[in-house]
């Protein structure tokens, strides 16, 4: 190949920065991921997953953020000095935010990644608002309505903090 692979994937970023979220925009991130992973830059890699989640997210693609973030996860396991947490842990709740629609996802899985999230949220320093806030996003999407509740008056009792916008 006579492109220069490395730039490549750089200039199908700088491009896809210049769409909407949309189909377009998840396509350039996609191939932008395919060639820094084919050049073995993890870095890259993790970085252009963050922005396909995001897009994917906001776009109608939850199967594609799903995945992304999957990939990030792993990666952010094995090398956690490597990342910023930061970005893993907004994009857990984007994820978490459409989990349910995922039928051959089973609840206990789902719960388990909600307690994942718990987790880390804590390991962090972040408050237990945004577990308690997906708890009862959850519940509402399975029509638990009673657990809903139940959850809701604890958010209202809760303290925020700078990963909860949700109120």
């Amino acid at each position: 190949m006579s492109m220069d692979m490395e730039q490549s994937y750089e200039d199908l970023l700088e491009n896809a920065y210049d769409l909407p979220n949309g189909h377009a925009k998840l396509q350039l991130l996609e191939e932008a991921a395919r060639i820094a992973d084919s050049l073995g830059e993890i870095e890259a890699g993790y970085e252009i997953r963050g922005e396909i989640v995001e897009t994917a997210s906001f776009s109608g693609f939850p199967r594609t953020a799903l995945v992304a973030f999957s990939w990030q996860l792993g990666q952010f396991d094995k090398n956690p000095e490597m990342y910023d947490e930061w970005n893993l842990l907004w994009s857990y709740k984007w994820v978490l935010g459409y989990i349910a629609s995922f039928p051959e996802i089973e609840r206990s899985q789902i719960d388990e990644l909600l307690e994942d999230m718990r987790r880390r949220y804590l390991e962090f320093g972040y408050s237990d608002y945004t577990y308690h806030y997906y708890k009862f996003v959850i519940a509402i999407d399975y029509g638990e309505l009673d657990v809903a509740e139940k959850v809701l008056n604890q958010l209202k009792t809760m303290r925020r903090d700078d990963l909860s916008n949700c109120d």
